[in-house]
């Protein structure tokens, strides 16, 4: 963890704040490529999406897989209603989890669904957290300064 560096994907968090807030990060980390992050998967045993993972790569996946889980396809008609294009083709779920967007659609699904995040330190490894167990309080999450959210 390095203080003033905030990590970023879609940027819509951060913009506001820096606009409407004047609270613009000294530095901003972008994972938005890198591939790890952004991979997609949808099986019988379940999803697992990468946290940077665009959601529009989400949506494809869950309307692939709809007929193998039913996650994926809750998760497709939900995100079929997501914002514009254009959001959903740079927003992921790891920027919804780890603001605790209230106004995240897929937050509450995820929680219902009883999904896990796979949360990653350096320091002391990954660790997995229930996303029902995941939020603390308004725009509060059980997520440390020096981790990551890499997979949903």
């Amino acid at each position: 963890s390095v203080p003033g560096v905030r990590v970023v994907v879609g940027n819509t968090e951060v913009g506001i704040e820096a606009r409407f807030k004047q609270a613009a990060p000294r530095t901003v980390l972008c994972t938005a490529d890198i591939a790890e992050l952004r991979e997609v998967t949808v099986s019988e045993g379940g999803c697992v999406f990468g946290a940077s993972a665009p959601l529009s790569a989400v949506e494809a996946a869950c309307h692939a897989g709809a007929s193998v889980h039913p996650v994926a396809k809750a998760a497709a008609s939900m995100l079929r209603w997501f914002a514009s294009n254009q959001i959903r083709n740079t927003a992921c779920l790891g920027g919804n989890l780890a603001t605790a967007s209230p106004i995240s659609d897929m937050n509450p699904l995820l929680a219902a669904a009883g999904a896990e995040l796979d949360v990653a330190s350096a320091a002391r490894g990954t660790r997995s957290v229930p996303v029902a167990a995941f939020f603390k309080g308004y725009r509060k999450v059980d997520l440390a300064e020096d981790e990551l959210i890499v997979r949903v």
